[in-house]
């Protein structure tokens, strides 16, 4: 080895640091739909707020396997930091699937449409029938969700690509971010 040294402080020149699972405050930064059969099927992106700085989230790497793995202090308890470094990143959600004539008994089909854009602050509209109040589900459009806050839970989701397992991290569940605020399209960085 050579006498001529330099530095490496894994603290600030570690480079990218790989995503823990959990649950973080984001708000929607793009919007996509296209029709598949007889259904629309939206993809959604997410931009992690500011806020996650107040969030402690394990430290940890992901190795050959693709999972996140956590560091542990000497008692076995797991070793958290802020997840300021998280501010910023966008995640791709699952695709939600809308069908607009689900047919007698397929109401079911559009549960996860509901839950998901009535957690992004989306209010479809009631009507009463037989004395009970019925939400008459419509399509969502872009603007009806860009820079809406909303907390996320980010995971490890495997997928095959070419004969190899890859790993990605994916949004797979949406929940209401009552103490957030709407962001203009501008300031989360949407395309539209």
């Amino acid at each position: 080895m050579k006498d001529e040294y330099t530095t490496f402080d894994t603290a600030t020149d570690g480079g990218f640091k790989a995503t823990p699972p959990g649950i973080y405050p984001a708000h929607v930064s793009s919007f996509d739909s296209n029709n598949w059969k007889d259904s629309i099927v939206f993809n959604l992106s997410f931009k992690l707020a500011d806020d996650v700085k107040e969030v402690q989230v394990p430290t940890g790497e992901q190795n050959g396997d693709g999972q996140f793995h956590t560091n542990k202090d000497d008692s076995g308890e797991t070793i958290n930091e802020s997840g300021g470094f998280l501010a910023g990143r966008t995640y791709r959600s699952q695709g939600v699937w809308f069908t607009p004539s689900p047919g007698e008994g397929n109401g079911w089909k559009n549960r996860k449409y509901r839950d998901t854009f009535t957690n992004l602050n989306v209010e479809f509209p009631t009507n009463t029938v037989d004395g009970k109040n019925i939400e008459q589900l419509a399509e969502v459009e872009e603007s009806d969700v860009i820079g809406q806050p909303c907390l996320v839970k980010v995971a490890n989701e495997q997928y095959e690509k070419d004969g190899e397992k890859k790993t990605t991290a994916r949004v797979v569940q949406i929940y209401r971010w009552t103490e957030g605020s709407r962001l203009s399209a501008e300031e989360v960085g949407a395309d539209s």
